[in-house]
């Protein structure tokens, strides 16, 4: 067995919801630490989702923060998410409440 960490990094998060991590065939992945950053002058709202392999993100699959604000130059930990196992081919999706004012980071634990 063996374990990696990684980041999972999206600057500029889309309005969209946007595949942020995919877990690999083979392994499992925990999410370790989540973190939103609010770059933008009026604040805006994340959603996150986790989504099973084969499935798409929807209302079905939040988990966590479903248009949760973040403040103007704040940063929040998604501790809500954080300690979420996923298997081959589930993957972690956000979207931002407006275009471009959210950064997102993951630390992921795969598990080989």
């Amino acid at each position: 067995m063996s374990v990696t960490y990684l980041d999972a990094i999206s600057e500029q998060l889309p309005a969209a919801d946007t595949t942020i991590y995919t877990c690999p065939s083979g392994v499992t992945a925990l999410i370790v630490y989540g973190l939103a950053t609010c770059e933008d002058a009026s604040g805006t709202t994340i959603t996150t989702n986790i989504v099973q392999s084969g499935g798409s993100a929807a209302v079905t699959n939040i988990h966590g923060y479903d248009a949760f604000a973040i403040a103007a130059g704040a940063s929040e930990r998604l501790t809500k998410i954080e300690g979420a196992c996923l298997h081959a081919g589930d993957f972690i999706s956000c979207a931002a409440g407006a275009a471009n004012a959210i950064n997102v980071k993951f630390t992921i634990k795969e598990i080989r």
